[in-house]
């Protein structure tokens, strides 16, 4: 069974602040567009179509989703 994994960093923001995380550090990164996110997987599925991939996952990361 052939499968692919579409990873998705949405955001770098946080309303969190771990002492742990790296993602604090990244205040000045933008929240992915919607444009943008679209794209990717507009073009992830065409792929997975193109190669009759049978499975696919996609995850989404990155600062706390409630904020995107």
């Amino acid at each position: 069974m052939q499968k692919l994994h579409l990873y998705l960093m949405l955001t770098y923001n946080c309303n969190l602040n771990c002492y742990y995380c790296e993602v604090k550090d990244r205040e000045d990164e933008k929240i992915m567009s919607r444009k943008v996110y679209l794209s990717a997987v507009s073009k992830f599925l065409k792929k997975c179509k193109e190669q009759n991939v049978e499975k696919i996952m996609i995850s989404f990361h990155g600062g706390e989703a409630l904020l995107f």
